[in-house]
Formats: C-alpha cells, structure tokens, sequence
C-alpha cells in the first residue's frame, strides 16, 4: 500500500455534507462490485475498454435513490506522475460532456447519483464512458457502486455500541466502540500494527461512516443529516508516533480521548472541526464491503442520545503521555510532553488527521522560556533527527514535531493524495500553518513563552526548513540554525523529485497560492534579493562542499544573495559531506550561542570581512573549508536604536586569527532606527581601549533605504560604533 495512506488502510469513501431530502421505512446503500463474492450485488460491475457498466437490475421498479458513488481504490496523486496533470474524466454515455465529480473532502471517490437515476428510469444497465482515468482497474482493486436507497438492506451488518461526543476547543470528538476489533490488547508493537493492518485489507472492508445533524438522528430523520466522513479501523491506534522508519519493536500508543487518557484498544475515533455555533448529534453507521443498513439506529449505541454544543475554535490539542527521562538530548531530568492535535484544512489537505508534537521542559528555571522549533531530518522523528537542545541549560524550550507529508518543512499540493489533477488548485503552506498554529495556539498560552527569544533550528531536511521557513518569517524567529540544508529547491542535485512529488514537475510551473510557482516561492535566493528591506533572522549556515547530495551551487548562490542584501549572517563549509555541521557566533561551536539574539533588539549585517576566507563558486576553486563572519560579535544590550541616532559595540573574539580586521557594517532589525533611500548620516568608529577617535564620516541610505559603513575596522578590544542623522544631536 501506498505510504501516502498508511494509517488509514483502505482508500477513502467520502460523502461529504451529503443530504439526503427524502425519508423512507428503509433506507440502506447497496454496493455493485467487479469481485465474484464481494459487496450486496458481487460481478456485477465490469470495467470493458474505456467503459465502466454496472447491471442494476436488482434494484426493483420505484426504487429512491438519494446518493450513488464510484469507489474507483486507487491512490491519490503525487507531483511526480504525468498522471497526477492530466484531469480523471468519467461521464455517463446519456450525457457527453458531463463528467462525474469527485466527491471532498478528500476527492478518492465520483458523485454519480444523477447518472444512477436516470438508468433506473430506462434500461438499468448504467454505462460510463472513461474518458480519462490513468490505471483504473489496473491494479486488480475491488471496484464498487454504492447507491444509497430506500430498500432494506440484502445483509445482517453488525453495528458499532459505545457512541459519545466530546467538545474541546474547536473540535468535537466522536468515538465508539468498533465491531469484531483486530487488536484488542493495550500494548501493540510496529510488527504486530502492520499485521493487523494487512488482515483488514484483505476484507471485507469495514467502514465506518460518520453523520451529523442538528436534530437527534434516528430512522426517521438520518435522511436530513450530514453524511461528513468516513474512516476505516484502527483509529484508535498513533503509528505515525515514531516517524516513517519505525522499528519492528517499536510500541504503538494509543491516541489520546482526554488529557493522558489513551482510547481503549477496539476504539473508533474521529475528529470534527467546527466551523459554526450550535448543537449537532451525531451517528455512526458500519458499511461492510459498501452495504450499510441505516435503520439499524439505537439511540446511546451508535447515535448520541444528546447533542454536542460546537462553536469555532483553533482545535484542540491532547496530552498523549509524559514522561521523565533521565537524559533527553544530552540535557539531564527533563520533561517532555507529547501531544497530538488533530488537523484540519489550512493546517492540512484532509480532515481529521492526528499529527504529533513534543514540548520538552528543561530542569533549568526562566519565568519567560525562550524556545527552539526543531526539524528533524529525513527519517527522524519528534524523538530525534536535528541538531541540538539549544539553550537548554539556559531554560528554553524544545518544539519537535513529525513531518508528513515529507515536504521538506515547507508546503504541498491541495490535490497531493487526492484524485484531483495538479492543475486544479495550489501549492500551499499547509505545514507552516499547522507548526505556527500548535506554537501560537496551543504552545504560547500553556507555557510561559519568550517570543522575542523563538528559534528555528535543523539538518538536512529540517535544515531546509529552517532556513526557507526562518528566513520568511523574521517576525516570528530571532536566529534560525541550518546544517546542510536546501535553500533553492530546483537546484538540489538529488532531491528535486522529493520536491516535485508534493509541488507538481518543476516544468508544470505548478502555483503557490500566493501567485509564484512553488519551486520559485520556495526559492530563498529569490525572496532574499526581492525583499532586501525585509528583516530576515540571524542565520548560521553550513555545507559540505563535497556534498553531492545537497549540493554546493545552490549554497553559494545562498550566501552571494544574503552578502548582496546585507543580511546578518554566519557560513561554514568544509570536506565532511553531508556531516558538516553549523557553527553559532561567539563560541564556534555547534551547540553553544555566545550571545543573546532578540527579536526586540537590533542586530548588525557583517559582510566583506577581511579575515573571511575565500569561499569559491564551484567545490574546486577557493578554500576547500571555511569560515564568514565567523569571527565578528557584538554587545546586544549596548545598543542604542532611537530615531536619529543608533549605536552598537562591536568587537573580535578571542579566537580570531588576527588583532583587527575591516568589515562592511549595517543596522538590520532596529527598532525605532529608521532611514530613508538618500538620507545622509554622519558616522564615528571609536576604540575603547583608549576612548579614541579611529574613523569616522558621512554615509548616505543606499537604493533600499539601507546605511552601511564601508570598510570598518574592529579589533579585539571592543569598538564603539556611532551613526547619527544629519543636523541631530549625537548625544
């Protein structure tokens, strides 16, 4: 099965806000299937050619059909297969032109309920001519037609019991006991997941669909309700915990139905977004290889006896478990609290979809903890997969998460898993939303959060994240940390096609939803040069030069565009491949910061150093390793950033190659500091060793309103840096 589904087992048969205006004494859906055993009227559906027919005539004279759909079971779509371009077109051969629609919220499946009506009324043989739907039936799946009715159902289908809705923060959560549950004991490892999951498929198929309505729902009124989803079993169980690459071993836990409450093994589960204020009921019904029999409702056993109080919100998030470990990430007695929250649209493509996250506390204490948002790599998990615990011994937070779809931590397609075309729709960025939702919803307001003090940090795909997410958000992030990251996605030598499957083939040109193509959205060389006014992070960046994998030109292209634009800024390369690791200012070291970094505090943008080594363009020409601005600090809490006037001093580390060197300085993120394109400042380097005058002059804000003193120089014992407007007091 495709990993784009694991978890969920069978493709998805959604009806989504479906209402059938009609009530009846029966009302049951009868399924057409392609299997000689399978469905209520098995062989009766035959894919010919380009043709779909399906006899109907075991559906009697005066039959109400209120829904029909095609279950084609074949997988969503990626941005990789030409396939995924072209548009599925089914239409019934009485109407050319009309192609059946696919059916939201998840698009696996084709509204064919006029088509199935109008046969019913004529010759009872339905036909569909496929006029575009690349490998249907190519896979030997069970194709099916399930036509909701008004006629009993032709088989006994055991129900769910247990019903029970449960409201939180946005969301309302709907679980039930499952019928016949394959795993029935609390402790499940990956192994045994898996083989759970292989005897579901292999059926019969056991559905569990999900309707909702304002008035309690019973035989009398389920025809006005809302038909809102539709899952399979296991439901109950969290096996993207441990990331893509779990261990046989490994525990599967249970999703959480309070705060540190597992569901019982054998629990249904499905979480309902609420977008309007009301009280709804809901019930769930069992369909089985496509038959249901909805007038098997009991009220309190699989329909709620009282209704549910919804009214909007940003979605709950569960405390899965805690746990105390004796060292976590090289820091010693921390907590750590795993939560899962439930995504939905604009945090994701699909509803109901349970991703995990990680708060982990340090013993340290801080009344406002900074916090680092960590990107695990490829095959990492929350657990584990990026680089360091940064400033843990000074109190800060850690924020992990798992990534899926693997999008490099940055966004995907609307139609990815669907059966919608590329073409139709945008590339968006579902998986920032969702991480600066669980941050800013959930995150902040539980814990006591310094948001000047929020950082982003990651290797290898997470270090992509970090630097494509840091740098287009430098409101949000004071300093983001990429160790051999991607920054210009189209120029990876190796991971294009990881790209591509969730932007669409760099040539489709596929669009973000903000008007660019994807791969140029995501492009940090563009942003960096189309926005050079827009503060940006402090970023420390590293590459293995002989990194085929990540690639070389697209770092270089990376810090050639952070010079020109004159961002703040920290690179490291060398000859340790895709093992190079990003080093922070002050110390060197991969681990360690040398100095507050603060959203609420101006930074300078070093560039042209003299003590900077020669970088090259290509992995033969310059210093096979190096170093920029690695040897440059500053005193943030020196600073002075008022309207006409901003002051900063600067200074060489110990460690620095030599005593004094010459360097191109400019503000970056002052507070209050402000230039305009021509202004004219006057400037004055003064060493405090001896209170001494050493440069000074006049500077005029460049074609971005930007001011840069050229050519300063520093030594180790500490410059004073002055810039003040023209005709102001520089006291």
């Amino acid at each position: 099965m495709s990993k784009l589904y694991k978890g969920t087992f069978v493709l998805l048969t959604i009806f989504f806000i479906w209402r059938v205006p009609f009530c009846s004494a029966y009302m049951s859906t009868h399924s057409f299937t392609n299997h000689p055993e399978r469905g209520t009227h098995p062989a009766t559906l035959v894919i010919s050619g380009d043709e779909i027919r399906v006899d109907l005539s075991a559906l009697p004279k005066g039959t109400e059909v209120y829904r029909a759909i095609i279950i084609p079971n074949r997988g969503g779509n990626n941005g990789i297969s030409q396939d995924s371009l072209a548009e599925i077109k089914i239409e019934p051969t009485d109407e050319q032109g009309k192609w059946l629609k696919p059916v939201p919220p998840r698009y696996l499946t084709f509204d064919c309920t006029e088509a199935v009506k109008r046969t019913l009324v004529s010759s009872k043989k339905l036909a569909l001519r496929i006029k575009s739907f690349p490998r249907l039936g190519s896979n030997n799946a069970i194709i099916r037609l399930d036509v909701l009715c008004n006629l009993p159902a032709r088989h006994v289908i055991k129900q769910i019991t247990n019903i029970q809705g449960i409201y939180r923060d946005g969301d309302t959560m709907i679980t039930w006991k499952e019928i016949d549950p394959t795993l029935k004991k609390d402790s499940v490892t990956w192994k045994e997941f898996q083989a759970a999951k292989a005897s579901i498929e292999k059926g019969p198929e056991v559905r569990y669909r999900i309707y909702r309505s304002r008035e309690r729902i019973n035989q009398a009124t389920i025809g006005n309700s809302e038909l809102i989803d539709e899952v399979g079993a296991l439901t109950c169980w969290n096996p993207e915990y441990h990331g893509i690459y779990p261990k046989e071993g490994s525990l599967i836990p249970r999703l959480p139905i309070t705060d540190n409450s597992p569901a019982p093994p054998g629990t249904g589960l499905y979480v309902h977004r609420s977008k309007e204020k009301g009280q709804y009921y809901y019930a769930v019904s069992v369909a089985l290889d496509g038959e249901e029999d909805l007038n098997q409702l009991k009220l309190g056993e699989n329909t709620l006896y009282e209704p549910v109080l919804e009214m909007p919100g940003r979605g709950m998030a569960l405390l899965q478990k805690r746990e105390n470990p004796r060292e976590f990430y090289y820091i010693n007695n921390p907590t750590l609290n795993y939560y899962v929250r439930w995504e939905c649209l604009s945090t994701s493509n699909m509803p109901s979809q349970p991703f995990n996250y990680l708060v982990a506390i340090p013993p340290a204490k801080k009344e406002k903890r900074p916090l680092t948002l960590v990107l695990h790599c490829w095959g990492g998990s929350l657990n584990g997969g990026y680089l360091w615990w940064y400033g843990a011994e000074q109190g800060a937070l850690l924020v992990s998460a798992n990534q899926w779809p693997y999008d490099w931590w940055t966004g995907y397609h609307e139609s990815y898993g669907t059966l919608n075309s590329f073409k139709q729709g945008k590339v968006h960025d579902y998986t920032r939303n969702r991480l600066f939702s669980f941050l800013d919803d959930f995150v902040a307001e539980n814990y006591s959060v310094d948001k000047n003090r929020i950082y982003i940090a990651g290797g290898s795909m997470g270090g992509t994240g970090a630097s494509i997410l840091g740098m287009r958000n430098g409101d949000r992030f004071a300093l983001a940390i990429s160790g051999v990251g991607i920054h210009v996605p189209a120029k990876s030598p190796t991971f294009l096609e990881s790209f591509e499957g969730v932007y669409g083939r760099l040539n489709w040109k596929i669009l973000h939803d903000d008007g660019l193509p994807a791969f140029e959205y995501y492009d940090n060389v563009r942003f960096v040069r189309e926005n050079p006014s827009k503060e940006t992070p402090f970023i420390s960046i590293s590459n293995g030069k002989n990194d085929d994998s990540i690639g070389w030109e697209q770092a270089w292209e990376f810090v050639q565009a952070l010079i020109e634009t004159k961002r703040p800024f920290l690179f490291k390369w060398g000859q340790s491949g895709h093992g190079e690791r990003p080093i922070l200012p002050g110390t060197l070291h991969d681990r360690y910061l040398g100095l507050d970094i603060a959203l609420d505090r101006t930074i300078p943008a070093f560039t042209h150093c003299s003590l900077d080594d020669d970088i090259g363009r290509s992995p033969k020409e310059g210093s096979p390793a190096g170093l920029i601005n690695a040897y440059l600090l500053w005193e943030p809490g020196s600073s002075k950033d008022e309207k006409d006037k901003w002051e900063m001093t600067v200074f060489l580390i110990e460690k620095a190659p030599q005593n004094i060197c010459t360097v191109n300085l400019t503000p970056r993120r002052t507070q209050k500091f402000r230039s305009k394109i021509g202004e004219r400042f006057k400037w004055v380097n003064i060493s405090l060793r001896d209170n001494r005058e050493i440069q000074s002059g006049e500077i005029v804000a460049d074609k971005w309103g930007l001011v840069t003193i050229n050519g300063l120089r520093i030594n180790k014992t500490k410059n004073r840096v002055k810039i003040w407007r023209l005709n102001s007091n520089q006291n």
